[in-house]
């Protein structure tokens, strides 16, 4: 089962830092979309049973996030890593 929530963007962590190229047209084009619509997709991450979560997948919408410095996103939290 997958549960859904609103996390604090601040609270994922990834295997390496999270970087990204602010020139980058595709990012950009993402960021704007979403200053506009919102995060429409989920980002899936895993609970480290810590207060934090592992990405799994949404990189990309993560780095927008950060970049529109958004208090909260949208994520469903996968149940284990085999998920």
């Amino acid at each position: 089962m997958r549960k859904k929530l609103n996390i604090s963007p601040k609270l994922i962590t990834c295997f390496d830092d999270i970087k990204y190229d602010v020139s980058d047209k595709k990012l950009i084009k993402l960021v704007e979309d979403i200053r506009i619509r919102g995060i429409k997709n989920p980002l899936y991450v895993y609970d480290n049973e810590d207060g934090t979560y592992c990405l799994s997948a949404g990189y990309r919408r993560l780095c927008a996030a950060f970049i529109l410095n958004l208090d909260t996103i949208p994520v469903k939290i996968l149940d284990d890593y085999n998920d």
